[in-house]
Parts: structure tokens; C-alpha cells; sequence
């Protein structure tokens, strides 16, 4: 670890210590599976028998009235009007305290004994959830400044501005799969633009952007969400697609269910959707979805080829499963979003992929 990281790391949990009372102690560092490239550190402090989270987001160059994604998180705890946007049932860990230094911004959370959502119900019920709020429209009175709004057409951008190596020459163990989704990658990266402006033939809607089978938990009958960095507006659809695609890609389903968490992520949400918005056309907005699935995991694929030759370990260690085991999931994801994004193009009207 760096001295840098040392440093706004430990700056962020002496300023969570002085906003707690009384003698807490470190006990754990949590897996994270947010921060973006600013970098963030999650710990589980103890006093007693209480438990708290604090997380701490390295801090950019950003000014502070121009916040970025270092911030974000921040805010929409602190928001208002983010709480009175999500409907009963779906909510944000409770924010007992805050703090901005000059490394880092601080969150003290309540800690939820974070279990992951990787049940087909309870993902169905999720999306459904989602959905619900993706399709209400967004209350402009108040409305925060700093929300994201083309999160889908960057993650379109990176996906199509990687070059991959020569058919057979990929280094990292998605060599075969890079190859398979070339025509994919190839589209995207001839009209990134163009290829999300398919996506505006739904309205857009409220999104957290960054749900997925470890960012969210149960609570009895609601759901919390964590990771709040990419909040922002996005097409109806948006975040289902990222539901599937990064579930998938972290190994959290076994690759005999790839087809069974998609079809319950998506009949959950085009369920919640149409309680808000009967008047979207169902076979469109399934459309959407495919083509935002294969924009998400296509990112993903080029992101891992990126790390050449210590993709398995990387890989490995944060899904916690074999990279053989992977292999399979991701190969059979793969065929999957292809077949259905082709399928989402032609629906479209719009030009087929080639290979």
C-alpha cells in the first residue's frame, strides 16, 4: 500500500473517530465493490456490542462546487430529496455521520450485516423495486445538480475505445471471448453515441447505476442499497441491464442460471415499470435492456483483457470463485448477451452485428 493511500485512508478514520463517542476499534476491512478509480476503503469498527461502517472516498481534484464521483456517495446520503424519491421499501443504509477532509469524504453508516442478493426471487422482487422508480418521474423541485447523466454512453466509450489483441493473441485468460465479441466490440466502437441513442426510444428516469447482487441487501420485506457514486439519470432499463451484466460478471450465479437470473431480473422490472408506465411498449423497453446488457458486460471483457496476464488472479480473488468456474459463467453469459443484443438491434431497426 502506498503512502498516499495511508495517508487519506487514515485521515478518513481519524475524522469518523473524533465524530464518534467513546473508544471504537478497527476490526475488519469489508470487501469493496464501489469507489470507482478515486478509490474508496470500507471497515467494520466495533465498541461494545455495537457495530458501525465507515467508508472512506479518497478525494479527487474536483472542486468542491463541481463535485464528482468522489462526493456523490456523500451527497445523496445527505439528499433529501434522493430519500423522498425512493419508494417504501427500497432505501439507503442510515448516514449517523459525515465528514469532508483534505484526503477524503466519510461516511459512518449503520452497519446491515451486509449479505448479498443473489436469489432468483429476491432479484425478481429487486428489479421490480427498480423499476419502479427508473419509470416515476423525477421531481424537478430540488432536484441535485450533481446527478450523472451519460454514465451508459462513458461505459459505451471504454467498451469500444479497447483495442484488443490480434484473433488469438490476448494474453488474458478472456482471449476466446474477446475474439467471440468482436463483432460487438467492433460496433460499439465505431458509434458509441449512436449505438446508446437506441437506448433514448424509452423515456428517461431516476437510476442508481451501479445495482448489482453485491450492492444490495435484504431487510425482511425492503431492500438497501450501497454505492450511491453513479446516481443519476439514464434510459428506462438502465438499471436492469447493470443488474444482469455485473451480477454475471462477479460469479455470483452458477452458469446453469445465466438464462434464469436475466429472465428474472427482467420480468421483475418490466413489472415494476409497468405499474408507473403502462404506456411502454414492453417488447421496446426488453430491446433496451439486451442492448444495455451487452454495452455493460462488453466493458467488462474489455476491461479484464486489459489485465493481461494477471486477469485469472484479479479475477479470482475478487469473485472468489476458480477461474475455470468463471470461464464457463462468463462463456455462457456471453453467447447469451450476444444472441439477445442482436435480437434487441433487429428489433430496433436497426443495423444487426457482423462476424
Amino acid at each position: 500500500m502506498s503512502g498516499e493511500r495511508v495517508e487519506w485512508e487514515q485521515s478518513g478514520l481519524d475524522a469518523a473517530l473524533d465524530l464518534l463517542d467513546g473508544p471504537w476499534q478497527v476490526v475488519e476491512r469489508l470487501p469493496g465493490t464501489g469507489g470507482g478509480s478515486f478509490g474508496s476503503v470500507v471497515s467494520r469498527l466495533r465498541r461494545g456490542e455495537r457495530h458501525v461502517v465507515v467508508k472512506v472516498i479518497r478525494r479527487n481534484d474536483v472542486p468542491p462546487d463541481h463535485p464528482a464521483f468522489w462526493r456523490r456517495e456523500l451527497e445523496a446520503h445527505r439528499s433529501e430529496w434522493l430519500a423522498d424519491q425512493l419508494p417504501e421499501g427500497l432505501m439507503l443504509p442510515e448516514l449517523l455521520a459525515s465528514a469532508e477532509t483534505d484526503h477524503a469524504a466519510v461516511l459512518v453508516l449503520d452497519d446491515l450485516d451486509f449479505v448479498p442478493v443473489t436469489g432468483l426471487d429476491a432479484l425478481h422482487e429487486l428489479a421490480g423495486r427498480l423499476g419502479h422508480v427508473n419509470a416515476t418521474p423525477v421531481v424537478e423541485a430540488g432536484r441535485p445538480p450533481w446527478l450523472s447523466s451519460e454514465v451508459v454512453l462513458g461505459e459505451a466509450r471504454q467498451a469500444g475505445a479497447h483495442q484488443p489483441s490480434p484473433a488469438g493473441g490476448s494474453s488474458s485468460v478472456v482471449g476466446p471471448l474477446i475474439d467471440a465479441w468482436r463483432p460487438a466490440l467492433d460496433r460499439i466502437g465505431h458509434g458509441p453515441a449512436e449505438l446508446v441513442e437506441l437506448l433514448d426510444r424509452v423515456p428517461s428516469g431516476l437510476h442508481h447505476l451501479d445495482v448489482f447482487s453485491r450492492n444490495a441487501t435484504a431487510l425482511g420485506d425492503s431492500f438497501a442499497l450501497i454505492d450511491w457514486a453513479l446516481l443519476g439519470l439514464a434510459p428506462i432499463g438502465s438499471d436492469a441491464a447493470g443488474m444482469i451484466a455485473v451480477t454475471v460478471s462477479h460469479g455470483d450465479v452458477d452458469v446453469d442460471a445465466v438464462a434464469s437470473l436475466r429472465d428474472a431480473v427482467v420480468s421483475g422490472y418490466l413489472e415494476g415499470v409497468s405499474g408507473v408506465r403502462p404506456d411502454l411498449d414492453p417488447a421496446v423497453l426488453l430491446a433496451v435492456i439486451d442492448i444495455g446488457v451487452m454495452i455493460r458486460f462488453a466493458r467488462f471483457l474489455v476491461n479484464v483483457d486489459g489485465l493481461g496476464v494477471a486477469a485469472a488472479a484479479v479475477a479470482e480473488e475478487v469473485a472468489g470463485r476458480p477461474i475455470g468456474d468463471l470461464l464457463d459463467i462468463w462463456g455462457a453469459a456471453g453467447e447469451l448477451f450476444l444472441a439477445r443484443g442482436d435480437a434487441a438491434l433487429r428489433a430496433l431497426d436497426a443495423p444487426p452485428l457482423e462476424g
